[in-house]
């Protein structure tokens, strides 16, 4: 990878983010007609030719996108991250049902026919080329612009200390909030031993939920903020202990996504301080597959977790269970988190599900913000734990799957809409890119909004809207602490 996308040593803007690398200026047009031909030769010649061809438009398409802007503003970008999620989650695991022998080895209820992947595969398709079109007509019509290496935040002095103190008033809010969640079911042991599943039924039984998220990653992002823009270590240990306690209290409980939110935005506010880019290499690449093969292994062993804690397993029967399953099997992309948000839209193009939804989904969305009590009227479920109910069989907890973003456009407007709705995803992630320039209160939130990138693709639209209104809401909160503690929030950057 460092071969195909080699660091510019010009350290001039230009050089740096508008020249394209002379082989990958080569390589460009080969690998366009090489997947035109791989398109055209599934398509017309094998026997499972539609899902093949239109998975290999989806990589190609959403690929290139996430290879330009991850050449030209480093990994940490959210539409280039969006771009790549969106080729994991629908080209990569359709590409992987369509070529397996056989079709009931999935983790899906019931298994699907070629004709089923193949329609599913024609709608990504069109998502996937929507972006890029998009994402190009975006970049020649506004380019993005980088800050330059050495960011001026123009902090008066003490403002370090002030974002610490708000950061942490946040997070500590947020932590205090985790526990009241947990606290209506019996506290966070009761939660542990309940398992994922009963825990996440009680929650909603409950009734009543904590908005902990959007204070515990703002908070932490405005730590990180502080720490990266004083020169003491105490901050800095400040910083990294509120990160482990947060990491420390999520993964006994089998939660990975939220970590990984967690330490995107951490990374991000870094990066976008110290003026640098994470970049592609080698080293990169191994740490990504490393940590994609842990996150699929712990997902696997999880289940065992409640069982253990509540001694209904031994420590023998914990390793007979890990032993029991290849491992290997457990990083395949139908046994992982990609699977599960595409089960919607096999669903959707196999048996029409329009009687899920209640009204539009996306203008649902709207007033969801509100909680129950200021709700006009009855507040929809989530289109996801709608789904989740409508697929379920058998007792036990409803299995929560996600949603696709294309199954949901899908299934509001008709094909046409998903064009219409990919503009406006990758013209979003777009202009979030643009943020991390206005610190501080920009950069933090395009720190925190980073992760979303992900969910947009796993996630039904109510989600992340909720999640885009919190977490921006309580950066302003921390602002206004800022002001309260009686320093000045500056709003400017050296490009």
């Amino acid at each position: 990878m460092e071969i195909l996308l080699p660091m510019l040593n010009d350290s001039s803007p230009a050089a740096e983010y508008g020249r394209v690398p002379p082989l990958l200026n080569a390589l460009l047009p080969i690998i366009a007609v090489g997947a035109i031909f791989a398109f055209l030769t599934c398509y017309f010649w094998f026997d499972r030719q539609p899902a093949i061809a239109w998975s290999i438009v989806t990589i190609t398409a959403c690929g290139a996108v996430a290879v330009r802007r991850f050449r030209d503003h480093g990994v940490l970008d959210p539409l280039g991250i969006f771009a790549f999620a969106f080729a994991a989650y629908n080209g990569v695991l359709l590409l992987r049902l369509a070529s397996m022998k056989d079709p009931t080895g999935t983790s899906y209820p019931w298994p699907f026919t070629q004709d089923a992947y193949g329609d599913a595969g024609a709608l990504g398709a069109i998502a996937a080329l929507t972006i890029l079109f998009t994402a190009n007509f975006m970049e020649r019509l506004y380019p993005t612009k980088e800050p330059s290496r050495h960011i001026n935040l123009g902090d008066p002095q003490g403002a370090p200390q002030a974002w610490l103190h708000a950061g942490m008033i946040i997070y500590a809010i947020g932590i205090g909030m985790y526990f009241l969640e947990y606290q209506q079911i019996g506290g966070y042991l009761a939660g542990l031993e309940s398992g994922r599943g009963n825990r996440f039924s009680a929650f909603h039984d409950a009734g009543l939920s904590w908005p902990y998220l959007a204070f515990v990653l703002p908070g932490l992002a405005a730590v990180w903020y502080a720490a990266e823009r004083s020169p003491t270590k105490v901050k800095k240990w400040i910083a990294r202990t509120a990160l482990l306690i947060w990491c420390a209290l999520l993964l006994p409980q089998g939660e990975r996504l939220l970590v990984i939110q967690a330490i995107l935005a951490v990374a991000a506010v870094s990066f976008v301080i110290r003026g640098r880019k994470l970049r592609v290499g080698l080293g990169l690449c191994a740490l990504l597959l490393l940590a994609y093969c842990a996150a699929a292994f712990f997902g696997y062993a999880r289940v065992a977790i409640a069982p253990r804690v509540s001694g209904e397993m031994t420590n023998a029967d914990v390793e007979h269970f890990i032993g029991s399953e290849n491992l290997l099997d457990q990083i395949k992309p139908e046994n992982t988190e990609l699977a599960g948000p595409y089960l919607s839209l096999l669903q959707i193009v196999t048996d029409s599900q329009g009687d899920i939804l209640q009204g539009n989904s996306y203008a649902n969305a709207v007033m969801s913000v509100l909680p129950k009590a200021l709700y006009p009227g009855t507040k929809p479920i989530y289109l996801s734990e709608l789904f989740a109910q409508t697929i379920h069989r058998g007792k036990g907890p409803v299995s929560g799957w996600g949603f696709n973003p294309v199954a949901e456009a899908y299934v509001n407007f008709g094909t046409v809409g998903i064009v219409f709705t990919f503009v406006l995803w990758t013209i979003a992630f777009y202009a979030l890119s643009a943020l991390k320039a206005y610190p501080p209160g920009g950069t933090l939130i395009f720190a925190v909004l980073l992760p979303e990138a992900i969910d947009a693709n796993r996630m039904d639209f109510r989600n992340v809207y909720c999640i885009v209104v919190y977490f921006t809401a309580s950066v302003v909160i921390a602002s206004l602490l800022v002001k309260l503690l009686g320093y000045v929030v500056p709003g400017t950057c050296e490009r």
